[in-house]
């Protein structure tokens, strides 16, 4: 996950709180793999799905806490909800591609700054 950027801390809290979610979505999609795997049992990978699951369901639950204290318009949250993901996202794709070998690290970490940073000003 990118650095947070600036010191709004409820741009921050979005950004924290956008990245749990993801990432217990995504923990619980890939959890359903474990399945096809032989002397696997069942019943423990959707116990931890279920777990993740709840991890997902607070963290939604969170972001719309944030919704409501916060005292910006909807439309300036929804924004920083997609800010945050996008640079998530982004990160999350570089570290594939220096997973995979078609990037350095180096390069990746410069390329994470100068993406975040574009999304940051982006639609301000």
């Amino acid at each position: 996950m990118p650095e947070p950027l600036g010191e709004d801390l409820t741009g921050v809290a979005y950004i924290e709180v956008s990245a749990r979610r993801l990432a217990a979505r995504k923990a619980t999609e890939e959890l359903e793999l474990f399945k096809t795997l032989p002397n696997v049992d069942a019943a423990r990978v959707d116990m931890a799905k279920r777990t993740f699951m709840h991890w997902e369901e607070s963290a939604a639950t969170v972001l719309e806490h944030l919704d409501k204290e916060a005292e910006v318009d909807r439309h300036t949250l929804r924004r920083r909800q997609a800010k945050a993901l996008s640079r998530i996202a982004a990160v999350e794709v570089l570290r594939e591609m220096v997973d995979a070998g078609v990037l350095s690290p180096a390069v990746a970490e410069r390329a994470e700054a100068r993406v975040s940073a574009e999304i940051d000003q982006s639609g301000t």
